[in-house]
């Protein structure tokens, strides 16, 4: 398996929604690909272990995202990208992002359309990977929402038009993929942010 994706629109989202955040934590980090975006802040990268793709030194911490090992309020932004339908219990991991989340904080879930989850559920059982989520964005919400989040699905025109859409064409067609599998792909994700009512800490 490789290093992990690494997408331009998540780089996009994540740069905005960064910008006053001083402490940043990544649930299924991976390969933690995106950690360079966050040098000048304290990001911390949480992931099992699992040798298919990860090397020395890319989780900072080894831990389930059901009981993360973390003071309540300790970070501005958490994010998962493709890696929540893998977690057991994700209402429990929208508990536990909720306590960690200081005042203001946000959440923000990348995943896969649910035809997609099906797909990678039905191939899972011949793999023997662990993976665990078939929902809807709409269910994504809902149990934001249960968890004391303000939550919504990020429209995906504000997300994948403009530059950020346009920067990521370029930048996989520079990988020599097709524009229409480059398209299909867009229409794969699906985005939720969750916010921690209160005022943001600075």
């Amino acid at each position: 398996m490789g290093r992990g994706a690494e997408y331009s629109f998540v780089r996009h989202l994540l740069v905005e929604l960064s910008q006053d955040a001083s402490c940043v934590l990544e649930l299924g980090c991976g390969a933690a690909v995106y950690r360079p975006l966050f040098s000048s802040k304290h990001y911390v990268a949480t992931d099992i272990p699992n040798s298919w793709y990860q090397s020395k030194g890319d989780v900072d911490v080894f831990a389930s995202a059901n009981q993360l090992p973390f003071a309540p309020e300790s970070f501005d932004l958490i994010f998962s990208q493709a890696a929540l339908d893998y977690m057991p219990d994700t209402r429990r991991v929208f508990r536990e992002s909720y306590r960690v989340l200081r005042p203001g904080g946000r959440f923000l879930v990348i995943t896969y359309r649910k035809s997609v989850l099906k797909r990678i559920h039905r191939d899972s059982a011949n793999t023997g990977s662990p993976h665990c989520g078939i929902y809807t964005p709409g269910d994504l919400v809902e149990w934001l929402q249960e968890a004391a989040f303000n939550a919504v699905e990020v429209p995906r025109p504000s997300v994948y038009d403009g530059a950020a859409k346009q920067a990521w064409i370029k930048m996989t067609l520079a990988s020599i993929r097709p524009l229409g599998t480059v398209l299909r792909m867009i229409s794969n994700w699906r985005i939720v942010l969750g916010t921690k009512g209160g005022s943001a800490a600075q």
